[in-house]
């Protein structure tokens, strides 16, 4: 079974049954209880930043992410727009991906950073 962490500011049943279905074992939180997570064995990490506005938090969260761990950013079109949110993305992506979530396109990615996470444990 292969490990992601799921980060999001509103929980997204369908994105989380989706990833579920997909053979991964998830744990989710929001936010404010991501500090916890930090030192966790996740090598995988999707941040869904839909509907997010609080970018000084979020970075000081991925700051202690991003050095062991894949992250792929979940953002809506409009948020590309913000220079701030497209920082972040540059920052900590490995990649991102735009909603509407396109199913094939983003299991391809998410099987490709999986993949790529488990080489950089070895």
């Amino acid at each position: 079974m292969k490990n992601l962490l799921l980060v999001s500011q509103h929980y997204d049943d369908c994105l989380y049954q989706s990833i579920k279905r997909d053979g991964y074992q998830i744990t989710h939180c929001d936010f404010k209880e991501l500090e916890g997570i930090c030192e966790s064995n996740q090598h995988l990490g999707v941040i869904d930043l839909r509907g997010c506005s609080d970018l000084i938090l979020i970075e000081r969260l991925l700051d202690g992410l991003h050095s062991h761990m894949l992250i792929v950013i979940i953002v809506n079109r409009q948020q590309l727009k913000n220079t701030d949110i497209k920082r972040v993305i540059g920052k900590y992506a490995w990649d991102y991906h735009t909603e509407p979530i396109d199913h094939g396109r983003f299991f391809r990615m998410l099987g490709h950073a999986s993949g790529l996470s488990t080489l950089k444990r070895i």
